[in-house]
């Protein structure tokens, strides 16, 4: 009884009067649980939240995780980070951290970029 998305005729509209239209190899599978809740973007920290380099899908990556990294852990994960280091020691690190961040998370390292956001977060409060 599903749907098969490979034999019908895929619309989206794209707004005003643009349509998409998906087919072949244009349709993508993208597995969602659904007996798991995720942070959402409301539980971002503020500074990533409304960065102005990480995009909707950076975002779309992190809410989607089922909880942030906790500080101690989000540090060690980043401690053998020479990058991550050689940015949190600059006295205006955000940008760039943020364009790492969006670096990692564009490669699909969703883990390391959280840890990342947090310590970017934690250093500059």
């Amino acid at each position: 009884g599903r749907i098969d998305p490979h034999k019908i005729d895929l619309m989206g509209r794209m707004g005003k009067f643009y349509y998409a239209r998906a087919s072949g190899a244009a349709v993508e599978e993208i597995v969602q649980v659904v007996n798991k809740i995720a942070i959402g973007f409301d539980g971002l920290p503020d500074s990533i939240r409304h960065s102005k380099i990480l995009t909707g899908n950076n975002l779309g990556q992190l809410a989607g995780l089922l909880a942030l990294p906790g500080a101690e852990e989000a540090t060690a994960a980043i401690a053998n980070d020479a990058r991550a280091t050689q940015i949190l020691n600059k006295s205006d690190f955000e940008s760039d951290m943020h364009r790492y961040i969006k670096e990692v998370l564009d490669a699909g390292n969703e883990e390391l970029g959280a840890a990342l956001a947090v310590v970017c977060d934690l250093k500059g409060r």
